[in-house]
Order: C-alpha cells, then structure tokens, then sequence
C-alpha cells in the first residue's frame, strides 16, 4: 500500500512541475499550433462516481477542488508540454465544433485512493468516457456524465465511490489551434 501511495504522490507532483514548467518557460506563447497526439491530465483532492438513476451504465464523476490548469503533454517524438484552463478545456465538448468532444467524446483514466475506515486503503483505476462536462470555477467541481469501459462490474457493485488524491488521465486530444493554450518546446 505504501508503494501505491508514494507512486500516486509522486505522479502528481511530476505533473505539477510540468504545469509549472510550461508558466515559466521564456519559450512561452499564446495561441499556438500544436503538433501530435495530446494527454491531458486533471487533478482533484477529491473524486465521487455516483451512479445515475434510470440511466444504465452512466454515471457523475466529480472533481472536487480541481486545478483552474489542467496540464498536458504530448507523445514523442514532439515531446511537447503545457497547460491551458480547466474552463477551456470543457468548453471543447461545445457541439457546434465539428471536431470537439462532443463528437467524438474522449477516454479517460481515472485513478485515486479509496479509503474505508474497516478496510486498507486501496487504489482504484477505471476506465472512463467522457462527456457532458461542467466546470464551477467558483466551488473548483468539475463534472462530467461518464460510462465506465471495461469495468461495468465493477462500478455497478458500488453505490457511491470517493477517491482521494484522483487524477484523470484524459486522450485524444489532437494537434491543431489552440487558443487557451500555453506551452513549452524546450
């Protein structure tokens, strides 16, 4: 369990210092055009699946005091990084944009500890459409209408999962224009 957890803290604070990395970077631009297949990754203290009644397969997904950044980085070879704001980034799933998520609604993996108090600690990692986000900057939630890939067994056993220290793992975001963008090509 110690092992999981370290990884865990050390994952997230890998992504903090690209976030911090790319609002640093001398070689920072606004509004550029970006090369490659992008990850985009979230992180919340908290994270809740609750399942939506007379809807099978669907539930909510909230991220609670999630990031106003959500930092991204590209494969190789473009080995590209940035962030750009957890309001933009919902704002993609706008279905009048032909090729936003709306369309084509992305995966995610979402990982986080489960803690009980009668159990151990335990990591849990599911697997995740995406869609429907809606982000309130004010009380920093984030959420999103997902239906589990893989793992309907899983989810359909619990009532109510809360995660500590969640992150989400989010693909499919392509290379193009991207104006709430900032990012670092060292």
């Amino acid at each position: 369990m110690k092992n999981i957890l370290t990884f865990t803290l050390v994952t997230l604070l890998s992504f903090s210092h690209l976030s911090h990395a790319a609002t640093t970077s001398s070689n920072a631009e606004a509004k550029p055009q970006i090369k490659g297949t992008y990850v985009i990754v979230q992180s919340a203290a908290h994270a809740t699946i609750t399942p939506i009644k007379d809807q099978k397969n669907a539930y909510l997904l909230t991220l609670e005091n999630v990031g106003k950044h959500s930092t991204f980085f590209t494969e190789r070879p473009n080995r590209t990084a940035g962030i750009m704001s957890t309001e933009s980034l919902a704002q993609d799933w706008d279905p009048k944009n032909p090729q936003g998520f709306a369309q084509n609604p992305p995966n995610g993996s979402l990982v986080g500890l489960h803690t009980h108090l009668l159990n151990r600690d335990k990591t849990v990692n599911v697997v995740l459409q995406l869609t429907k986000p809606s982000y309130d900057a004010k009380n920093k939630t984030l959420t999103y209408v997902v239906h589990p890939i893989g793992n309907e067994k899983k989810l359909a056993s619990l009532e109510k999962i809360k995660l500590d220290y969640a992150t989400l793992f989010i693909d499919a975001f392509f290379g193009g224009y991207c104006a709430s963008c900032v990012i670092n090509n060292n």
